[in-house]
């Protein structure tokens, strides 16, 4: 039986009246630098998240949540303070302002920091938008749960597959900003995560195997859904997952490695960007004593022994996630080189972070919530690639016996974050340069300066 559930229309979900004036978050600011504050900053952040999610031929869940609230921050008597207050009712701009300010003293009394406008938007700025064809919201549930479900039919309606499941994730962000030097801007932020896994069950052995699809959530509206072949990447699941059944556990032993796209970009996310991180730099992040890897300290060293090793920071990079125009302290989106050939050049700055060290470099800060100041914030990483057209089926030829390690793969790290094992479902064999048999239950563990002195050549943008 096909169970098609009746979705009431968006009409049933009332939203609330957002589209207030910058002269609101002005009226905040005003209360604020009447009570001496040296520079303010005001904004209204409402967010609407959107999830749907379909098992086999049924929806299983779906949720469309919506928050937002507005806040106000100061510098005042050497320190940043900041208060907050949902929307729903509007706050009173004199008690927001009278806290902000209350905050900001106390903070100073305990440490005074630095203050600078520079480079901070002081006029009214033309509006800023992820760009999309078409906004998610004004798409319906129900067309998501006949989306969901027409790309899932293959496997659903398959004997050989045992469970299926595919999701959608959708945010739109929008953020109303404005503050005394007289900058004003309103941006909208959209991502949209399309998913699916399949998975199989063999009775005999016991066995259950499961491959999930390879797409990354994005800064995009619904096309996501239209340009990315799902229905065909469903199909090459369900024959990965058949033929991982039958794969045989990799012979222990030396292997070259060779990571495609996806399982090198968890990698970076999950063993580097940790330590990267600004605030892990600063020594201010609440780790633990000993797993600060890369400290200020090590700035203008060489903290990844490999000269393939080039990272860069870019807030304006297409789809990305962390892309907008102006942050949230009010400048302008940036890029820069965080790691140029294994030296660390400069790490990311922010207004709370310029106080430890001249060495933080451009601004990256982002409110999570309306509830939670702005800060530093990891923003967009690029892996720079070499500037020839290696491509992938280039590196593997290069390799006489090794392993060529695909999609997204599980990452366990030690207390200390200095050493990661990777647990891998299945990979291929690569034999005199070419990719042979798919063999199963690959794990590897390295520390992760050794993983980054291993690395003997990276692919060219074809990759």
């Amino acid at each position: 039986m096909l169970f098609r559930p009746v979705f009431p229309p968006l009409s049933a979900f009332p939203r609330s009246e957002t589209a207030r004036s910058i002269g609101v978050l002005e009226t905040l600011i005003d209360a604020a630098m009447s009570r001496g504050a040296l520079f303010a900053d005001a904004r209204e952040i409402i967010q609407r998240v959107q999830t749907i999610q379909v098992q086999k031929s049924a929806v299983a869940a779906a949720t469309d949540v919506e928050t937002g609230g507005v806040a106000l921050r100061v510098f005042h008597r050497g320190q940043w303070g900041h208060a907050a207050a949902s929307s729903f009712p509007p706050p009173d701009p004199e008690t927001l302002a009278e806290e902000a300010c209350e905050n900001a003293a106390s903070a100073g009394r305990i440490r005074q920091v630095p203050f600078s406008n520079e480079n901070r938007l002081a006029h009214h700025a033309p509006p800023w938008a992820t760009p999309c064809e078409t906004d998610p919201m004004t798409i319906s549930l129900e067309e998501k749960g006949d989306f969901l479900r027409s790309i899932l039919q293959p496997a659903a309606t398959s004997n050989r597959i045992a469970f299926c499941v595919a999701n959608l994730f959708q945010t739109r962000r929008t953020v109303r900003y404005a503050s005394s030097l007289g900058g004003s801007v309103v941006q909208t932020f959209i991502s949209t995560w399309p998913n699916f896994a399949v998975t199989t069950f063999d009775a005999s052995s016991r066995r259950i195997d499961s491959v999930n699809g390879p797409t990354e959530p994005l800064g995009i509206g619904y096309e996501y859904t239209k340009r990315f072949p799902f229905e065909d990447e469903v199909w090459k699941a369900m024959d990965l997952v058949d033929e991982l059944q039958s794969a045989k556990p990799v012979t222990p032993g030396v292997y070259d490695l060779v990571l495609d796209p996806a399982h090198f970009r968890r990698i970076l996310f999950e063993t580097v960007l940790p330590h990267l991180d600004s605030w892990s730099v600063a020594g201010i992040d609440g780790q633990q004593p000993g797993t600060v890897l890369f400290p200020l300290a090590s700035v203008g060293s060489r903290i990844l022994p490999s000269p393939h090793a080039t990272l860069r920071y870019d807030s304006r990079m297409p789809e990305g996630l962390a892309t907008f125009g102006w942050d949230d302290a009010g400048r302008p989106a940036d890029t820069g080189v965080i790691v140029r050939e294994g030296v660390f050049t400069a790490p990311v700055g922010s207004d709370e972070l310029f106080s430890f060290s001249p060495a933080f470099r451009g601004s990256i800060s982002r409110a999570p919530g309306w509830q939670t100041p702005p800060r530093f914030t990891m923003p967009n990483i690029l892996f720079e690639p070499e500037s020839g057209e290696t491509r992938l089926d280039d590196l593997v030829s290069s390799v006489k016996k090794g392993l060529l390690l695909e999609g997204r793969p599980f990452i366990e790290r030690s207390i200390n974050r200095k050493w990661f094992r990777v647990t891998v479902p299945y990979c291929r064999l690569i034999e005199g340069g070419k990719r042979t048999r798919m063999v199963r239950d690959i794990a590897y563990e390295t520390a992760v300066t050794d993983f980054w002195k291993a690395l003997a050549r990276v692919g060219g943008r074809a990759s």
